[in-house]
């Protein structure tokens, strides 16, 4: 397993570099650079040695995190609107149970922002979005302050939204035999072999009801 190396130890190692390539005396440097010579080395892009060592720096040091930071696939400002507008579908599912602010239950809010929630039967969730351009898109009543927090966190927020699926009138369905024996959904009629044991259809999607 390679061993992990921390963004502290990184600047270190950043910042010995950088002292270095202003610092190390002439005879050092000239001996250091001899030894490099057996190792490839591109001479234009590193006409001397104090360049190379501020490259290596700058391929040492972590870059800073910020929206534009990236997992390969997304960037944490895609992602973040992303759980904006999945949240806002939540939101206009639960009308009666949803609610947004632009200040705390003290008075107080982060810059430029509001907060948005939901009352679940494990208690609230709740996420923080900017005005600009996210107020509108969520459809619920406006509250003068939110109500008191209830102390959850990130982890119990997207667990409680979760546990709302339990709270929508899903459509039912009845498994019933076709003509060929085989067991089928009543309100769509297919027959996949995983239906006999099946809580929902995996075709039309309704709950199966259990005969009594």
């Amino acid at each position: 397993m390679p061993m992990m190396i921390d963004d502290a130890t990184r600047n270190s190692v950043a910042d010995q570099l950088e002292h270095d390539a202003v610092y190390l005396d002439g005879s050092s440097l000239s001996e250091w650079w001899a030894r490099l010579q057996s190792v490839a080395c591109n001479y234009e892009d590193f006409p001397d040695p104090r360049s190379l060592f501020t490259r290596l720096a700058g391929l040492i040091r972590p870059n800073p995190i910020n929206g534009s930071t990236s997992d390969g696939y997304h960037t944490f400002d895609e992602l973040y609107h992303h759980r904006a507008v999945l949240f806002s579908v939540v939101v206009s599912a639960f009308p009666d149970k949803a609610w947004k602010a632009k200040a705390h239950s003290d008075g107080t809010m982060y810059g430029g922002m509001f907060i948005v929630g939901i009352d679940t039967p494990d208690g609230q969730a709740t996420y923080h979005y900017d005005i600009d351009p996210y107020w509108g898109m969520f459809r619920c009543k406006e509250l003068d302050r939110a109500p008191e927090w209830d102390g959850h966190t990130p982890e119990q927020a997207i667990e409680r939204i979760g546990k709302l699926t339990g709270l929508i009138d899903r459509a039912t369905t009845h498994l019933v035999l076709d003509e060929d024996g085989r067991t089928c959904c009543a309100k769509c009629g297919c027959d996949y072999l995983c239906m006999s044991s099946a809580t929902y259809c995996p075709d039309c999607g309704a709950k199966v009801a259990k005969n009594g």
